[in-house]
């Protein structure tokens, strides 16, 4: 019986446990006559260790390195809700300077009528 783990690479022979006993992954295990192929798996593990490091390994035969449906679906939601999320922003950013040239234009005009009051009071009363 031999068992392997795909995590951490272990290759064992009578193990009893359904556990890896480094790792604690669970383990694929033989029962019968069929090879493991533990030759290809390691020379598959050799190989993917040192590109870790610099890309992505090679998928695992039988897995398709093109993303899946889902995944590009899942892509283009998020796309848009980050284009909605952003216009969303754009438009309260707007509507708040809009707010605040709104709020000076009021304090400019309130400013000038008091300003302009006082002269004139300040003109019927003789004092300029």
């Amino acid at each position: 019986m031999k068992s392997i783990c795909f995590h951490c690479q272990y290759v064992g022979v009578g193990v009893s446990d359904s556990r890896c006993p480094r790792c604690s992954y669970p383990l694929i295990t033989n029962m019968s006559g069929a090879a493991l192929a533990t030759n290809d798996l390691e020379r598959l593990f050799a190989h993917a260790a040192p590109t870790a490091q610099h890309k992505a390994p090679p998928p695992l035969p039988g897995v398709s390195a093109e993303p899946r449906q889902a995944q590009l679906l899942m892509q283009r939601r998020r796309q848009r809700a980050l284009a909605l999320v952003e216009s969303r922003r754009a438009q309260e950013q707007l509507q708040r300077s809009r707010a605040r040239r709104r709020t000076l234009a009021s304090v400019f005009a309130a400013s000038a009528a008091v300003a302009l009051g006082l002269i004139l009071t300040l003109n019927v009363f003789g004092a300029l």
